[in-house]
């Protein structure tokens, strides 16, 4: 799995009140896991399910450093 991939996949996984289900709503609606990053705040508010809080905590992550810090961590220490 590439760092991009990875940083997206740990991204998700940190943002609060995104479980699986929801994930899988967002990857449907953006067209994968990176999309989901990369859309805009109007096409998020369009999902069913989707509100305000859950689309400010994806926008929030969206250029967080802590999905960098945690490959780092990956890297460091090994971890498969």
């Amino acid at each position: 799995m590439d760092d991009g991939t990875l940083r997206y996949k740990i991204g998700i996984a940190l943002i609060p009140k995104i479980g699986p289900v929801i994930t899988k709503r967002l990857i449907s609606y953006c067209g994968s896991i990176e999309g989901i990053f990369c859309e805009k705040h109007a096409n998020l508010a369009r999902i069913p399910g989707i509100g305000e809080k859950l689309i400010e905590n994806i926008l929030h992550y969206r250029n967080s450093e802590i999905p960098d810090r945690e490959i780092e961590y990956i890297r460091k220490n090994n971890i498969t």
